[in-house]
Order: structure tokens, then C-alpha cells, then sequence
């Protein structure tokens, strides 16, 4: 996989813009700070089943249920899914509380990898 963009599995809206593959080697783990640079993704098909990617969510809205966010400045990410496709599915969890790198984790349950040639 080089470029990707992820889908929701329930209605197949997109998600994301087109994202470079990248290795996992380039996650950057620093308290505040983005995981990835804009319009990149760390992809796990093995035990984890997801895709990761920084906090550019412009095609996703925030959950209802607002005990999801819990965190002291942002979300700790601990509470399920808080991102939802813009038709209202559940798709990813956004981490981005100050003792947190800042990034989106989508669950391969929930969304599908369109490969881009």
C-alpha cells in the first residue's frame, strides 16, 4: 500500500483525504504533538486492525455522548469511539488530551482501506 483513503464500512462516505503510507518508524510519540504530518497513516492489519493518523478529522463530527471526550484539555481516548462519519457511523477515536500524543485511531471494524493506484 502506498496511498490510501479510509471509507465508513456502513455507508461507505469518506473519511479521509488521500493518505501516504507511511512506516510505523515515523510515528513521532511526544506529549501535545501530532503522531504523523498532515495527509499521512501508519496502517496495522495484524492483532491491532487499524489505521492511524493525525488529527486532521474535516470529514468526521464529533459523537454525542460527550463523557467519550473525557480528558483534562482534550480526550484521553479511553472512553470508545468519538469520531463519527458524517452520516452519524462510529468510525474512529480521537486522542488529543495534553498527556497524549495527538492522533486518530479508525477501527478497521468500522471502516474499509480504498487503496489508491
Amino acid at each position: 500500500m502506498k496511498n490510501i483513503q479510509l471509507l465508513c464500512k456502513s455507508c461507505r462516505v469518506e473519511l479521509t483525504d488521500i493518505l501516504n503510507v507511511v512506516p510505523e518508524s515515523q510515528l513521532k510519540w511526544n506529549w501535545g504533538y501530532d503522531i504523523l504530518e498532515e495527509k499521512e497513516a501508519v496502517v496495522y492489519l495484524d492483532h491491532k486492525n487499524s489505521v492511524l493518523t493525525n488529527l486532521d478529522d474535516e470529514k468526521l463530527i464529533d459523537h454525542s455522548d460527550f463523557r467519550r471526550f473525557s480528558g483534562c484539555c482534550g480526550s484521553s481516548g479511553s472512553n470508545g469511539i468519538n469520531k463519527l462519519c458524517k452520516n452519524g457511523h462510529e468510525v474512529a477515536t480521537e486522542t488529543s488530551d495534553c498527556c497524549t500524543s495527538t492522533y486518530l485511531h479508525f477501527s478497521l471494524e468500522h471502516t474499509i482501506i480504498k487503496e489508491i493506484f
